[in-house]
């Protein structure tokens, strides 16, 4: 069972700390390829780990890598999908990993980051 509803942005960061992992599921497409979803960078920022599909942008490899979340690669078999979730969330289900994942956000995805970026870029010139 599931819901949706619509929440003020100045409420969206409590909210995501009561939850235990983001889903970004999207099917196989080259605009899903060419794509940087906004929400991702909130989920990491949160601390939140993100389930996601492969192919989203950068951000797939980038789950796998930094060990942000899981992969879900094979949405064929829900049932070995959901297992994996379950078992991710018995052995990462702690402060620390929620912190590791935050502190990445901010150090990589950060709009200072981004704007820190954008002014050495600038300076280049």
């Amino acid at each position: 069972q599931y819901f949706l509803v619509s929440v003020r942005h100045e409420r969206l960061n409590a909210l995501l700390n009561a939850v235990d992992m983001a889903c970004m599921l999207r099917p196989p497409s080259t605009r899903s390829a060419m794509t940087a979803p906004v929400k991702f960078p909130e989920y990491i920022l949160s601390g939140l780990p993100v389930v996601v599909t492969p192919n989203i942008g950068d951000y797939s490899a980038m789950v796998e890598r930094e060990e942000l979340g899981l992969l879900a690669d094979n949405l064929d078999d829900p049932v070995a999908v959901a297992r994996r979730i379950l078992h991710y969330l018995e052995t990462h289900a702690d402060d620390d990993h929620r912190y590791k994942i935050a502190w990445f956000g901010r150090k990589y995805l950060s709009k200072n980051r981004q704007i820190d970026q954008l002014i050495e870029c600038y300076r280049r010139l």
